[in-house]
């Protein structure tokens, strides 16, 4: 048994007392307009809205639970202890004489909004009214218990609001990984936005009045405050009648279909796909349809509208004063790259997968939900970037700049997934080891191995030696790791075999040794192998044939995933063998808190009355 069945078995066994909200606190309001926030302001100012403003001036100094009076965020409750002031439409409760006001706080968000919707008219947004509040009734347990279920209920609170925490940041990971991954660099078709997709609105003449707005009813009426993580919260949705909902053919709704604000908040966007109801839109919104799902698919263009570029583009193109409009005329012309298909298709695919970690209850977020956070935001931002650079310079760009090395060979698995394979200079794949000679001032009394030869892509050993006191040298002996690629940058330049043991290298050679988490050395090898002339070329400007150091960190290489690599090393390996060996031939904890959370707090708030 918990310590709450306990403290309810030996207190209140039969039940608890309700109690009215007025005969519990005193019931105020505000006194201020809304518009008398100040921006550097010192004391909260709170209003309708869910988060307070700043002012000035404080009216309270209190400890306070304020709830808002009115507006799309009626009955949202905020709890504030301090100096404070208030919109004259949001209620303050205070002063407190039976119990622990976090208790009242739990209480009044798990039920009262909930009753203000049941209680208002049904042909109005909902408002309350201090009746409403004075005589809505209130379990009042005894103090114990009050302070149990608060202890609990805090922290789960306190749980969340680190997993929170760790959500929004994964969240800014998502939007460079998307912003990024749709940078595309190398040329790509690019098409106007009216030229591949139908663009529809509600005409000026069908705006619906404020009566129209329904609370309950059969064809949802779609506003950009039901957006919701880039769906659709049905949950708060308004409604129309059936003749608003039939006025309009164009604006009537379907699954596949990408939403964008075009009045207030500007620029959000939304993806159509649990409709259980018809739907039509507020004059507010675009309506967007490709035309062509072949050539331009709707699940991509919801990606790319999300990501910035659009906002970007019609900066300077809106319309109005202090409220904004983006105009039908402005979008038409807005680009769209339109890569392949199969290109489409992966990039959805990726971004959906992150989106679902960070959005989708029935996925959640384990323990490691920090590592996922960042990998989430951080992949979304790549794929939506279009630009005609160079894709390997911008990507060597981003590969510095970023703070973790799980970072880079995160970036690098993306675009292997998406485009088939990455090209990356040599030394962002593998360690790159060059030999030193022996002179100098400072002995040294090592083992080397010598007169190493190289004949038919094979490494030949003389007899080892111990180098004599009267061999110097003044860097320490640079080894080539066993299973490493070692290649003569002298004569005879190019020379490129794998060796099976640890060596030490001189003057005349490197070793290279792959970064085994994107790339296998072997792979390297054979890559090299194939583009040694490239690699060459690069090399210039010398009195003798060489291969300088800088030639070799610099050369690019095309690395696909690891897979891919591995599989393109058997099918090698297996001719090498055909050729040279005659013998053998050829990577939810939050859905759980969550839902023990919701369990707990439903558990806790009801009781029996007496």
């Amino acid at each position: 048994m918990s310590r709450l069945d306990e403290l309810i078995k030996e207190l209140c066994p039969n039940g608890v007392e309700y109690k009215k909200l007025k005969d519990l606190c005193k019931i105020k309001t505000g006194k201020l307009n809304a518009n008398e926030m100040e921006e550097n302001g010192i004391y909260p100012f709170f209003t309708c809205d869910e988060k307070p403003y700043k002012i000035n001036e404080y009216a309270f100094d209190d400890e306070a639970i304020l709830i808002s009076g009115n507006g799309s965020k009626v009955g949202h409750i905020n709890y504030y202890k301090g100096k404070f002031n208030a919109y004259q439409r949001t209620y303050v409760l205070l002063n407190f004489n039976n119990g622990i006001v976090k208790y009242y706080v739990f209480y009044l968000k798990e039920f009262l909004k909930k009753h203000i919707i049941k209680n208002s008219n049904k042909a109005s947004v909902p408002y309350i009214t201090l009746p409403m509040l004075e005589n809505y009734l209130v379990p009042v347990p005894p103090l114990e218990v009050q302070d149990e279920i608060v202890r609990i209920l805090d922290s789960f609170i306190a749980l969340t609001t680190k997993l929170t925490t760790e959500l929004t940041a994964r969240k800014k990971q998502y939007s460079w990984y998307r912003d990024y991954l749709l940078k595309f660099e190398n040329k790509v078709e690019k098409s106007k936005l009216s030229e591949i997709a139908t663009i529809k609105a509600r005409i000026g003449w069908q705006g619906l009045t404020k009566e129209e707005y329904l609370i309950t009813g059969n064809y949802y009426l779609i506003t950009g405050t039901d957006f919701q993580n880039g769906e659709i919260n049905l949950k708060n949705c308004y409604y129309v009648n059936e003749e608003r909902y039939i006025q309009d053919k164009n604006i009537q709704l379907k699954n596949d279909d990408v939403l964008v604000t075009k009045d207030g908040t500007l620029g959000k966007v939304a993806y159509v796909s649990n409709l259980d109801k018809p739907a039509t839109l507020n004059s507010g919104i675009f309506v967007i349809r490709s035309i062509d799902t072949n050539k331009l698919l709707n699940r991509y263009l919801f990606h790319y509208l999300k990501a910035p570029y659009l906002m970007k583009y019609a900066q300077n193109k809106l319309t109005g004063g202090t409220i904004k409009h983006l105009n039908q005329n402005v979008i038409v012309d807005f680009e769209i790259p339109l890569p392949p298909l199969e290109v489409q298709k992966r990039i959805v695919e990726v971004l959906d997968n992150f989106e679902k970690i960070c959005n989708d209850l029935n996925i959640g977020l384990p323990a490691e939900i920090e590592a996922r956070q960042k990998q989430y935001e951080f992949y979304r931002n790549y794929l939506l970037t279009f630009e005609e650079k160079s894709r390997q310079a911008i990507l060597a760009c981003e590969l510095a700049s970023l703070r973790s090395k799980q970072q880079a060979q995160n970036l690098i698995k993306i675009l292997q997934y998406v485009y088939g394979y990455v090209e990356l200079e040599l030394d962002k794949v593998a360690n790159i080891t060059m030999g030193v000679s022996p002179n100098g001032n400072s002995i040294t009394d090592i083992k080397s191995e010598k007169n190493i030869e190289f004949h038919q892509g094979k490494t030949y050993f003389g007899e080892t030696m111990l180098l004599q006191s009267n061999v110097y040298t003044n860097e320490p002996k640079k080894y080539a790791e066993n299973n490493s690629i070692v290649m003569s940058i002298r004569a005879p330049v190019g020379d490129t075999n794998m060796v099976d043991r640890k060596i030490s290298i001189g003057r005349g050679l490197c070793s290279i040794l792959a970064d085994e988490k994107i790339s296998l050395t072997k792979y390297l090898y054979y890559y090299i192998k194939s583009n040694i002339d490239k690699l060459k070329a690069m090399s210039n400007g010398s009195t003798f044939e060489a291969i300088n150091s800088e030639s070799i960190r610099k050369f690019t290489v095309s690395l696909p995933p690891l897979e891919e690599q591995q599989r393109i090393v058997d099918i090698l390996d297996r001719f090498d063998r055909l050729c040279n060996d005659i013998s053998e031939g050829l990577p939810a904890e939050i859905e759980a808190r969550q839902k023990q959370y919701e369990y707990y707090r439903e558990k806790l708030l009801n009781f029996k009355k007496l």
